[in-house]
C-alpha cells in the first residue's frame, strides 16, 4: 500500500530492477515524441500500448535519456491522466531521478487488486531543455529510451513489454508550419502547409541543393539531392497523414521547417 513507499525511496539507492526485458516482442512502451526549442519546459507521455492492454496492475522500468541536453534537477515523473488508475487513489506512482547517469527508475502500481484495460499514457516525464543546446547547429535530437521492464498482472504474472526508442527534436526556433525567417529577411517559403500531397518549396535567397524529410523519432523517409533551384516539388502522397520535419539545405547551411500531411 502507499505507506511502503517510504521505505522504497529511503533505500532506493540500494534498490536494482532485474533487466526482464529479454523479449523480442511485447507490448510497446515508449516516450512520445515532440518538436521543441532551447528553453522549453516539456511535458511527454509515456506510452503503455497502442492498443488495448488487459489485466494490467503494476509496472517498473527505466527511462534513460541524454543529460547533455536536459537541464540539471528538471527532470521529474507525474502519474496524472494515467489509464492504470488515479494517483493517490486507486494507483500509487513513485519515481526517483540519476541525472548525471541520465536515468529516471519509475514505479507505479493499482493497489486494489483489481486489473484494468487500457492503452495510451501511463505516466507523464517533465523536463527542461538546456537554454545553450545548440551552439553550432540548427537542430539537435535527444534520445529516449526505457529498459529495466517490468509489468505484471495482479497475480505477478509478468506480461512481456518491449521499450521502443525514441527522439525528440530540438530546432534552433526558426521552425514554422508555413515560413521560415532568418533574423535578416525572410528566406523560405512552403506551400501547402498542411498539404495533401504535393508541396512547393521556395528560396528567395540561395539555391535549394538538398531536402531531406523526417519523422518526429528522426528516421529519415524522403531525400531530394542535385536541386541547384530556388524552386522546387515534392510529392508527399505515399506518406500517412502527420507531421514531419523538412531540412532544406542550400550553400549557406540549413533550415528546417514542419511539414503537417493531412
Amino acid at each position: 500500500n502507499s505507506n511502503d513507499t517510504n521505505a522504497i525511496i529511503l533505500n532506493w539507492a540500494q534498490t536494482h530492477l532485474r533487466n526482464n526485458n529479454s523479449f523480442l516482442t511485447g507490448i510497446d512502451l515508449y516516450v512520445d515524441t515532440a518538436t521543441t526549442a532551447p528553453g522549453d519546459i516539456v511535458r511527454l507521455p509515456i506510452i503503455l500500448g497502442s492498443t488495448s492492454v488487459p489485466n494490467g496492475y503494476g509496472i517498473a522500468f527505466t527511462v534513460n535519456y541524454d543529460p547533455a541536453g536536459i537541464d540539471t534537477n528538471t527532470v521529474s515523473i507525474d502519474f496524472n491522466n494515467s489509464w492504470l488508475g488515479t494517483i493517490n487513489s486507486d494507483m500509487i506512482g513513485i519515481q526517483k531521478d540519476f541525472y548525471y547517469q541520465g536515468q529516471t527508475e519509475v514505479a507505479l502500481t493499482r493497489i486494489n487488486q483489481v486489473a484494468v484495460t487500457g492503452s495510451g499514457a501511463i505516466a507523464h516525464i517533465n523536463f527542461t531543455i538546456k537554454d545553450d543546446v545548440l551552439p553550432k547547429s540548427a537542430f539537435l535530437r535527444l534520445d529516449f529510451n526505457i529498459t529495466n521492464i517490468r509489468f505484471i498482472d495482479p497475480f505477478g504474472t509478468v506480461i512481456p513489454v518491449t521499450g521502443v526508442p525514441t527522439q525528440i527534436l530540438v530546432t534552433d526556433g526558426l521552425t514554422a508550419t508555413e515560413t521560415i525567417f532568418s533574423k535578416q529577411k525572410n528566406t523560405l517559403t512552403i506551400f501547402p502547409n498542411p498539404t495533401t500531397g504535393q508541396i512547393q518549396i521556395q528560396s528567395l535567397v540561395e539555391e535549394i541543393e538538398t531536402i531531406l524529410i523526417y519523422n518526429l523519432t528522426g528516421t529519415l523517409l524522403h531525400q531530394k539531392e542535385d536541386i541547384n533551384a530556388h524552386n522546387t516539388t515534392l510529392d508527399l502522397k505515399t506518406l500517412p497523414t502527420g507531421i514531419y520535419i523538412a531540412n532544406v539545405i542550400s550553400e549557406k547551411g540549413m533550415q528546417t521547417v514542419r511539414i503537417i500531411k493531412k
